[in-house]
């Protein structure tokens, strides 16, 4: 718990040491929205892609909490000593992708793909934590967690684009995003944990997961992007 309470005081000397503020437009933008802090919110959530991205961020955490939670169990059950350390693939993996998977649509000059496509690779790999063993198994996991790398950083760099959020509203639209995609996080493992008990087989977890997934991609699909993004990744709007 030390060492863990030292890594968030390291972070957070850092911030404070080497975070500039944005200059410019930026700022002005967001002195005009000081102080209003309900006006906000009312701003925030009349729009559609917000609803979409926090949806798809809900559904996606009801499954990755969930997966998290129950994987180690289920891998014990299946008679394998190091259920922890497998996990954990996922997220090491998920490390490298934050950075590439983000490039990579800055690059292309698209997010919408990024996140419907990598919410159904990631479904499609959960089915196989029920079924292989060794190295194959670790190739799924390591697919799994490129995925979800992927979707991250992008579902995050979203808002900032969209004409009526922007980077005056970011901070209002990301909170509301998290609000909801955590409330997701906080169900999925009960609703997972409750179908184990009924049924007596993880399988009705991983089902639950894969279904959860698939209904992300799906509820992202309706969303519109704003704009392409242009070699420098500035954000180009279409008017």
């Amino acid at each position: 718990m030390f060492a863990l309470g030292g890594v968030l005081a390291v972070t957070g000397i850092l911030w404070l040491v080497l975070y500039k503020d944005v200059p410019g437009k930026a700022r002005e933008s967001k002195k005009k929205n000081k102080g209003n802090v309900r006006g906000n919110f009312k701003k925030v959530v009349k729009v559609k892609e917000i609803w979409l991205i926090a949806l798809f961020y809900a559904f996606c955490n009801m499954s990755l909490i969930s997966t998290i939670s129950f994987l180690p169990i289920i891998f014990e059950e299946r008679g394998m000593t190091k259920a922890g350390e497998a996990v954990a693939v996922i997220l090491g993996t998920s490390v490298l992708f934050n950075i590439l998977g983000g490039a990579i649509s800055d690059t292309i000059g698209t997010r919408k793909i990024f996140l419907w496509s990598r919410a159904l690779v990631f479904g499609a790999c959960v089915p196989a934590f029920g079924v292989f063993n060794g190295g194959l198994l670790i190739i799924f996991l390591v697919i799994a967690g490129a995925a979800m790398g992927t979707f991250a950083p992008i579902m995050m760099a979203v808002p900032v684009e969209l004409e009526k959020v922007g980077p005056a509203l970011a901070g209002t639209a990301i909170g509301f995003i998290f609000m909801i995609g955590n409330a997701g996080g906080f169900i999925g493992p009960v609703l997972s944990g409750k179908l184990m008990d009924i049924t007596g087989t993880f399988w009705s977890a991983l089902l639950f997961m894969t279904v959860c997934f698939i209904a992300a991609a799906l509820i992202v699909l309706p969303l519109q992007e704003k704009g392409s993004l242009n070699k420098n990744g500035a954000s180009i709007r279409h008017h």
